[in-house]
């Protein structure tokens, strides 16, 4: 469950949650979000064109309460890559090829 979500100005460099590249270099703002999973919080820093999937995704995989991960952006990405240009993008910035 996503407790907040809200756009911040790194002090440190982060990494993409789903992609793995660089979110934001230190002064660079970024998506972070807090979330709760079996009684656990946890915060994610997404780069911007991650976190303008991440409602897709969330469809694609049926709202799960869990929530999403890498793994669920690469197999969303697999089964899009024909039809949407975002999907493309996610492989290429994963360096996945055919």
């Amino acid at each position: 469950m996503q407790l907040s979500k809200k756009t911040v100005t790194a002090r440190k460099a982060h990494r993409c949650f789903a992609c793995n590249t660089v979110a934001a270099q230190p002064g660079d703002t970024y998506v972070r979000s807090n979330n709760l999973y079996d009684g656990r919080v946890y915060s994610l820093a997404s780069c911007a064109p991650c976190d303008a999937m991440l409602h897709d995704i969330f469809a694609w995989a049926g709202d799960p309460d869990e929530g999403v991960d890498s793994e669920s952006f690469m197999d969303w990405a697999l089964d899009y890559r024909h039809e949407d240009d975002r999907a493309v993008a996610y492989l290429s910035r994963v360096g996945w090829s055919e």
